[in-house]
């Protein structure tokens, strides 16, 4: 009997219409932390080193490097960030869904189940709710919300889906990833909080899963996956909802704590489905772009050449880092680069210090519908501190 496997019909993602070069919004940073001191003249080392070229904003006034309001002075309360959210998140992810219901070719109505992940904002009647009408699902629509799971989010969101799929053969589940990281820009002169302000960006990303049709070609078929929570790490990345937004803080001992720990994460979770496990096997490697650090650690680790983290640098150049939704950039980016066939694994990294992967297989399907984003242009700098 032919084995069901659960499969990515298609793919897509949606950008927000305001571009933040990084060089512009690094003096706008440091300027609202205030010009001369310690704490801009750090900053402004952080942007600098960061790796990133340009990121994608929802807040105009953050693009247009303004500080005459409470948001361009990283001061406004978290109330009206979350309007703002409720604003935008829901039309932000509707785009990035209707790219991947197109290149699945599956109809609005088909979809049965609707994973929403996002880690920057909450309502209630909040995105998944917004979605119905505004895709066209049937109100029946099984709805699960992932929330506060940072960047492995997305795998996490794979995961579940696969286990729907197989569980329910006829289900269509449509996921989709939105993070508006850049509403909660604060004058807060931590370290911590300056690294990630120097990182994130704002996107969405969507995936449509299913059985796989042998009548139908597929983006790649989904796999064994899993997590492990490195415990007594809990300090070194953070989410907290504080009265002026969500502060997040990655401690400068992340990377080291994933070189230490990723070998033997990536190990056990080949063991779950290739038997006498092989790195050489894998022709794939869709690593969430944390950071040049984050993703130097994961390449020295496995023993990676520079070329097989590609995607995942340019991906990190073009956007910055997008949180849960950057998975999706960085599988759009793989499919022009790896071959038919060629197994793959995603791997992210989150607060606790949670690891997350999941195995896949790269179908016959070229291209997606997916917004394009900005071209690759320099090398990665391999002296950066994230």
């Amino acid at each position: 009997m032919h084995e069901s496997k659960a499969a990515i019909l298609g793919l897509g993602t949606a950008l927000p219409p305001h571009e933040i070069n990084q060089e512009d919004a690094s003096e706008s940073f440091a300027q609202m932390l205030g010009e001369g001191t310690r704490a801009a003249r750090l900053s402004r080392r952080l942007f600098r080193n960061a790796s990133v070229e340009t990121r994608r904003t929802c807040v105009a006034e953050l693009a247009e490097s303004r500080h005459t309001s409470p948001m361009g002075r990283g001061r406004a309360g978290t109330a009206e960030r979350m309007k703002i959210f409720h604003h935008e998140a829901a039309g932000l992810a509707a785009e990035a869904s209707r790219h991947a219901l197109c290149a699945a070719g599956v109809d609005p109505r088909e979809i049965s189940h609707l994973i929403l992940l996002s880690t920057t904002g909450y309502s209630a009647p909040g995105a998944d709710i917004q979605l119905i009408p505004e895709l066209g699902l049937r109100p029946s629509v099984e709805r699960v919300k992932i929330g506060l799971m940072g960047c492995f989010a997305g795998i996490n969101a794979f995961r579940l889906a696969r286990q729907i799929a197989l569980a329910e053969p006829g289900a269509r589940v449509l996921l989709a990833c939105v993070d508006l990281c850049t509403l909660h820009c604060r004058a807060d002169p931590e370290p911590e909080n300056l690294v990630a302000h120097a990182l994130f960006g704002d996107g969405a990303g969507a995936a449509v899963v299913g059985i796989q049709d042998a009548d139908h070609e597929v983006v790649a078929t989904l796999g064994a996956s899993a997590t492990h929570v490195q415990l007594g790490t809990e300090h070194l990345m953070t989410w907290e909802i504080v009265d002026d937004g969500f502060r997040m803080a990655l401690a400068e001992e992340v990377p080291s704590a994933i070189e230490a720990n990723v070998g033997k994460f990536v190990g056990d979770l080949l063991d779950r489905g290739l038997g006498d496990a092989n790195l050489a096997q894998i022709g794939s490697w869709c690593v969430h772009p944390g950071g040049p650090a984050i993703l130097d650690s994961v390449e020295r680790a496995l023993g990676l050449d520079p070329i097989e983290l590609k995607s995942c640098r340019a991906t990190l150049r073009a956007i910055g880092n997008t949180s849960s939704a950057s998975l999706f950039f960085v599988l759009e980016r793989e499919l022009g680069r790896v071959v038919s066939g060629a197994h793959g694994v995603m791997l992210g990294f989150g607060p606790g210090l949670t690891f997350e992967g999941i195995q896949f297989t790269w179908g016959h399907r070229v291209g997606t519908a997916g917004d394009e984003v900005s071209p690759e242009t320099s090398e990665a700098n391999h002296e950066q501190r994230f």
